[in-house]
């Protein structure tokens, strides 16, 4: 049912061909990770011929969104499609709605793919710590990136490729691992059990 609710949404988003694709951006509480990625993100939108709506989720500890703002116009990214929800906002409904999440760090990335939502990693080993989502990268199962390149890639294929057609079956498989035993399908229980995690 998620992954055909959100097929359903991405037709009548494409009868224009040019409707926005949404991306989630959880901000980190820990400056270096959001200037890294800000970095990152800003050179990938500037090469993307598409455009995106950006939502970010400030940390409810440490609210660093306004230097992610300043970072992104800093290296040339100046867009009104950018906007801040509050920092202790239940962010459920605008990662529901997303058809992507960008992260450095937390569980966040396979909260998404409960939710059909494709979860994006970027990872900077000389900047700070490794994110323990990245070993599920090898199994194709969430989008590890570490340059501009890479996550321009990943941010094109949202509209040229549909990748969460691709994975569903590999998502089943790794919340498994992490939530543990399902006690059903995932399209029943086990979605109201991964709704009850991410809304307490």
């Amino acid at each position: 049912r998620i992954i055909a609710d959100k097929e359903r949404r991405h037709k009548n988003n494409d009868s224009t061909k040019k409707a926005k694709k949404l991306i989630f951006v959880p901000v980190s509480g820990h400056i270096d990770e959001v200037v890294s990625l800000a970095v990152v993100f800003a050179k990938a939108l500037i090469k993307s011929k598409y455009e995106f709506d950006i939502i970010l989720k400030p940390h409810p500890v440490k609210d660093l969104s306004e230097i992610f703002i300043k970072s992104l116009r800093k290296y040339g990214y100046v867009s009104e499609f950018v906007s801040v929800i509050h920092p202790h906002a239940a962010f459920y409904d605008e990662l529901e709605r997303s058809d992507a999440l960008i992260v450095t760090g937390s569980t966040v990335g396979f909260e998404a793919m409960a939710l059909g939502v494709m979860p994006i990693v970027y990872i900077n080993y000389h900047q700070y710590s490794f994110n323990v989502a990245a070993l599920y990268a090898m199994r194709k199962s969430i989008s590890l990136v570490s340059s501009s390149t890479m996550l321009l890639h990943e941010l094109n294929m949202l509209y040229e490729k549909e990748s969460i057609v691709m994975v569903p079956s590999v998502w089943k498989e790794v919340l498994f691992e992490i939530f543990g035993d399902l006690h059903g399908d995932i399209e029943g229980r086990f979605f109201e059990q991964i709704k009850q995690i991410i809304s307490a």
